[in-house]
């Protein structure tokens, strides 16, 4: 959000935020209220639920709105879309998990019909068929955004299968509540387990330890992102070309593996 508000403020444009917390009908609610009413010249949209909403997106491009995906594309459209390569990000991190030791590795994901999570959870098991591990779906945990429910499925889990000593999380802020989890185990990290966030979001300050983290680049995604929807903005009613960028995402290590 920070890249795209920064780049379209230079350039005489007000950046208005509709903060859906993954909920469909509120997503759908801004796009067919906000965008179909003419409220806003562009949007860029990082959508939780890509396939229940491809008919709206497919409206958007039929009226000529002009739109950019930011995150994931969308399978069977031809429309903008910047993000950052998900499923690399999550071999990386998982890849970094194993070469310290780990064996048994945990997916602690979001809500299970999350593309994002989707994508993360085929780099998980790419990286784990890679170096010779089993998938195991015991492993995989899927939570609300609740912090309290995240660290207590994580307390379960370690409860369950006391085996598993690294963790996999498919955002930083969930990678927060296993640390405590995992803290109030009686379990050190990172000498017992090791937890690897995505985003790179910099709490740290609030964690009495530093977190490893996958950075998706995400500020040059909103820059990217805010740069073609002004494009398709001033070029009024000139059909351009959609665009296609994926960015490289990168591990970031600190004290939590």
């Amino acid at each position: 959000i920070g890249g795209a508000e920064e780049y379209l403020s230079q350039h005489g444009y007000h950046l208005l935020i509709g903060l859906t917390n993954q909920n469909l009908e509120k997503e759908k609610f801004y796009l067919n209220s906000m965008l179909r009413g003419k409220k806003v010249d562009g949007v860029i949209l990082m959508p939780t639920y890509m396939d229940e909403i491809k008919d709206t997106l497919q409206s958007l491009l039929e009226d000529n709105i002009p739109f950019v995906l930011s995150g994931v594309p969308c399978d069977g459209l031809n429309v903008n879309y910047v993000s950052s390569n998900m499923e690399e990000g999550a071999f990386i991190a998982v890849e970094h998990l194993v070469k310290k030791g780990h064996t048994h590795i945990a997916f602690i994901s979001g809500e299970t019909s999350e593309a994002q999570g989707a994508l993360r959870l085929a780099g998980y098991k790419k990286a784990l068929a890679l170096y010779g591990l089993e998938y195991r779906p015991e492993y995989v945990l899927r939570n609300s955004q609740d912090f309290d429910a995240i660290r207590d499925s994580v307390t379960a889990l370690l409860t369950e299968h006391p085996e598993i000593t690294g963790f996999f999380c498919l955002y930083d802020l969930i990678a927060y509540a296993t640390i405590r989890a995992v803290c109030d185990s009686g379990r050190s990290i990172p000498k017992d387990c090791a937890v690897v966030g995505y985003d790179n979001i910099k709490l740290d300050a609030y964690l009495p330890i530093t977190l490893t983290s996958v950075d998706a680049n995400n500020s040059s995604i909103g820059e990217i992102a805010a740069r073609i929807v002004l494009n398709q903005i001033e070029s009024k009613n000139k059909m351009l070309p959609p665009q296609h960028i994926t960015l490289t995402p990168r591990l970031v290590e600190r004290e939590s593996s």
